[in-house]
């Protein structure tokens, strides 16, 4: 490497020390944040008039970045509620996103092999990684000091240009045809009802499956031991003898049997959506009180029915944290179902804590700075590096201890036991939820739309519709998530240039998707037919104000009077003489009165006196002394209403 590269790998260094720096102070800023003292705060002008200018700082700020990336920065502009505002800034990370791994395969050559996984560890030497390790074995001791362990390791993981696709290695075809899931549950351990999958209606008319363990689920009531006051246990060292990676059908049984004479046991998982339709789960992370294992998912995959024997046993708690995703994705890889679950997640909103994630949780009662670096990793990567493992292991190996400290809390807060018991209700719901496949709607697109805030002609929503129905059908058919087919910006950018030609199609993104260059005729077409359609221009039928004709028997006169905004006196203007009534008390009979538009010259022309000049000479005089001598000002009326009722004497 000469002087200039090396130079400008220092530069990249130091510019990527920095950034990461900058993010974590801003997570770590994001984590302190409480809404109730903003909303306090805000009744301050001071501190409202600070906040709106910060605002305004940074949408400029990401509509310069928008700008960089050449994208529209005009739509985030026009964006009025934070949850728009926050969908167009997940957007735009994801062109940026893109845009960076699309440079890094290209910084990283095209003759890459397949089989090649590269694991760049930056500013983390040999005796750093050993202090690392002997922090993470003396985490018991440090913690009678209230020292506060962090794990400062900056690792940089860039995954390899091609990883073989697990999918292509199932014994079941995965089945992403648009029609409801249906567990293929074959055996129901632990039951009092048996086993029957049918169908139901919800009250849209939609069809689901029902749930199998339904019955034990709202029958299940914790165990007295469940209920009990606990000391809270701390988690044994990270050693290497205390971890197992289960990856063949001997150490799976293993394990169930170990699992079968505990009382409780932590569980987690890792999954990958990008690459898929559906999804599916990569990782089971399983703490008892004295190990860790991870289970290979990808590997025993149509093995893993068996271990619905412990994880809906009744009498073994199952501790986890967030299940909400957690739940559904056993159901729809294994048919693996929980009963009897204590969700760390549903403990953190009934103690009201300040924030509700694992990390806040590790770092509140463990003194954990938690590395999340490999939250969002390809979990696809086999043989996977051990710094992965250990980030896998970790999301367990606390939580047991994590639950006996909030256990604790909760019978300290409510003696009675009625918060704990609320926490095992809230995880039980969490338990009945069911795995739903994503249906395809025709109307899909129209979420998409509203979240750009771009309008589109006739044509232009025939593409958009057409191209979002063959995304989400060639989705289905090559197991691939939508957004890796053709992202939505993309999406909506192609429906509303239009282009002629095929090369227009590939301007329209960057980078090009993979599925995009391999169709891209079936797409060119969809654009050819969108073009034809003809765009009618509708003249509006409504007559101009100036052609009206208006009877005098539908006209509100009041309102000529008191213009609309004067509701108040509308209730009693039948017994008022107005233009309405003559002074005989009949109607006043001006049938087919033309109304003449005002014009804008005359600033103070108002209805009535419009009204009053499509009329003759004597009939106007006429009209003007009627009003003077009849109407009643609307202080004059307030005036007799009070002395009538007696309120003013």
């Amino acid at each position: 490497m000469d002087e200039e590269e090396e130079v400008k790998s220092s530069y990249v260094e130091d510019v990527t020390t920095d950034l990461q720096q900058s993010i974590k102070e801003a997570i770590s800023a994001s984590l302190g944040f409480n809404a109730t003292d903003f909303d306090i705060n805000s009744t301050y002008s001071s501190f409202k008039a600070l906040m709106e200018a910060e605002e305004k700082n940074m949408i400029t700020l990401i509509s310069s970045l928008a700008k960089k990336a050449r994208t529209d920065d005009k739509n985030i502009r026009k964006l009025t509620t934070p949850e728009d505002k926050f969908d167009a800034l997940c957007d735009l990370n994801d062109i940026i996103l893109d845009r960076i791994n699309h440079n890094l395969d290209d910084a990283a050559g095209l003759k890459k092999k397949d089989q090649e996984l590269i694991v760049a560890t930056l500013n983390v030497s040999n005796s750093t990684a050993v202090a690392i390790n002997q922090q993470r074995t003396k985490w018991i001791s440090n913690q009678s000091q209230g020292i506060k362990r962090k794990r400062d390791m900056v690792v940089n993981l860039i995954t390899a240009r091609n990883i073989q696709r697990p999918q292509t290695k199932f014994k079941d075809k995965i089945d992403n045809r648009n029609i409801p899931f249906v567990p293929p549950l074959k055996e129901k351990p632990h039951s009092t009802r048996p086993l029957a999958i049918f169908m139901e209606k919800d009250e849209d008319g939609e069809e689901h499956s029902c749930h199998p363990y339904e019955t034990e689920l709202e029958n299940w009531q914790p165990t007295s031991s469940m209920l009990e006051k606990v000391t809270p246990q701390l988690p044994s060292d990270l050693k290497e003898e205390n971890f197992h990676f289960i990856n063949d059908l001997d150490s799976l049984q293993s394990l169930i049997e170990t699992l079968k004479d505990v009382k409780e046991f932590a569980i987690d998982l890792e999954a990958h959506s990008y690459r898929s339709f559906q999804g599916f789960t990569c990782l089971i992370q399983i703490s008892t009180r004295t190990d860790d294992y991870i289970i290979d998912s990808l590997l025993l995959r149509n093995e893993l029915a068996i271990l619905n024997e412990v994880f809906t046993n009744p009498k073994i708690l199952k501790v986890l944290h967030g299940a909400d995703s957690d739940i559904p994705w056993l159901q729809r890889d294994f048919s693996v179902y929980i009963v009897g679950m204590f969700d760390t997640g549903q403990a953190a909103k009934t103690l009201n804590l300040a924030h509700h994630s694992l990390a806040y949780l590790l770092k509140h009662y463990c003194h954990l700075d938690v590395n999340k670096k490999y939250q969002l990793a390809d979990w696809r990567i086999r043989p996977l590096p051990q710094d992965m493992l250990n980030y896998a292991r970790e999301d367990t190996h606390y939580l047991l201890y994590v639950y006996d400290i909030m256990k604790k809390e909760l019978l300290e807060k409510d003696p009675s036991r009625k918060l704990l018991k609320q926490v095992f209700q809230s995880s039980r719901d969490v338990c009945l939820k069911r795995y739903e496949k994503p249906l395809f709607k025709p109307e899909g697109f129209n979420a998409i739309l509203k979240r750009s805030t771009a309008s589109l002609n006739p044509r232009q929503l025939f593409a958009l519709k057409e191209i979002y129905a063959w995304r989400d059908k060639l989705a289905r058919v090559e197991d691939e998530s939508s957004g890796y087919i053709l992202p939505n910006h993309m999406m909506l950018q192609i429906s509303d240039v239009l282009p002629r030609e095929q090369q227009g199609i590939l301007a329209c993104c960057n980078p090009i998707p993979p599925m995009v260059r391999q169709q891209l005729n079936e797409l060119h077409q969809i654009i050819l037919k969108a073009r034809d359609i003809p765009i009618e221009n509708k003249t509006s039928t409504t007559p101009a104000p100036s052609q009206r004709i208006i009877s005098t028997r539908c006209l509100d006169y009041d309102s000529l009077v008191h213009l609309r905004h004067d509701l108040i006196y509308k209730s009693d203007s039948q017994n008022l003489n107005t233009l309405l009534k003559d002074g005989k008390g009949d109607d006043i009979d001006y049938s087919s009165v033309r109304i003449k538009p005002r014009p804008k010259s005359r600033m103070n022309s108002s209805p009535l006196l419009d009204f009053l000049n499509t009329q003759s000479k004597a009939k106007r005089s006429e009209l003007v002394e009627k009003i003077s001598s009849k109407f009643v000002s609307p202080y004059q009326k307030l005036l007799n209403y009070m002395v009538t009722t007696g309120s003013l004497k």
